[in-house]
């Protein structure tokens, strides 16, 4: 992927959507069972044949500093870490799933990450399953996966005003009327002020290369921070498809899906998510946003 930043963010709303919160690749896979998942030495080999591979990988997207990466095992699960502190991430295993997950970072920093990491890293989750397989002796494989991009922006304020902004009122333009004191719906300004969150999401059927791919579009407008932030995660997932027409049925192919990375990061986050529907709904506004917990 040869696109660079300033082509990317050639657009005026990058001006303020200056930090993407969270990034996964989440893969659903058969589950290996207890006692095996629990037992120390499957864990052990696991992790250091992705350890061995990371390494790899590491070099590969022009990384180094292999010193960075170490085991580690919490109440999440166990992996690999690779700490550096601008092209950190971690691959996880958990019972039924495989994730490659970085935290929050400035945009330009992750754009840098995800252009460089991803032509080496899209195989990860392909070994992944081909070690579980190895280590249990069974056959694993990616029954679903996803690309996973989060946002918070907050600060809400119109175009050439300090006043700011309740996210009810953005979230108007998607939900057109509330529940009010007795359940009946309602677009009254005081059921408006009533509202202590609002969520909404949808899914919806896109092609993308020869396949069918699900995109979900999701934002919460949580009463913290004096009702002045939005939560937007946007999901790119390939899973077995059937036709709603004839009830044809098309199996997941998770190579072809995992290596359609640029797809997911320019014509669906890019293109859709960002310019498309935060855009559109954010238009006239100004807004910050965070790498991490709001300030």
């Amino acid at each position: 992927m040869d696109t660079d930043f300033e082509q990317y963010a050639n657009h005026p709303f990058f001006r303020y959507l200056d930090n993407i919160n969270e990034f996964a690749i989440t893969a659903a896979v058969p589950p290996v069972g207890a006692p095996l998942w629990n037992d120390p030495k499957f864990i052990s080999v696991v992790t250091e044949k992705a350890y061995d591979y990371l390494r790899e990988v590491i070099k590969g997207s022009d990384f180094y500093y292999e010193s960075e990466l170490s085991l580690y095992r919490d109440a999440s699960g166990f992996g690999v870490r690779y700490a550096d502190d601008e092209y950190g991430f971690r691959v996880l295993f958990r019972e039924g799933q495989i994730l490659i997950r970085r935290a929050g970072s400035n945009f330009r920093t992750f754009h840098d990450w995800f252009t460089r990491f991803m032509s080496a890293g899209q195989g990860i989750v392909t070994k992944a399953t081909g070690i579980l397989s190895e280590s249990c002796e069974r056959r694993i494989d990616v029954l679903q996966a996803s690309f996973d991009f989060e946002f918070i922006v907050y600060d809400i304020t119109p175009e050439g005003s300090n006043a700011s902004v309740r996210n009810p009122e953005i979230m108007k333009t998607l939900i057109k009327t509330w529940p009010g004191t007795t359940g009946v719906v309602s677009d009254d300004l005081d059921v408006l002020n009533t509202v202590a969150r609002a969520d909404f999401a949808v899914h919806r059927w896109a092609d993308v290369r020869d396949m069918k791919c699900l995109e979900r579009y999701s934002i919460s407008a949580p009463a913290n921070n004096r009702w002045n932030s939005l939560w937007f995660e946007f999901q790119l997932r390939g899973e077995s498809y059937t036709d709603p027409e004839n009830g044809k049925r098309t199996a997941f192919n998770p190579t072809a899906f995992l290596n359609a990375y640029d797809d997911a990061y320019i014509t669906f986050l890019r293109g859709k998510a960002i310019l498309g529907f935060m855009n559109s709904l954010l238009a006239g506004h100004r807004f910050k946003s965070t790498p991490s917990s709001l300030p």
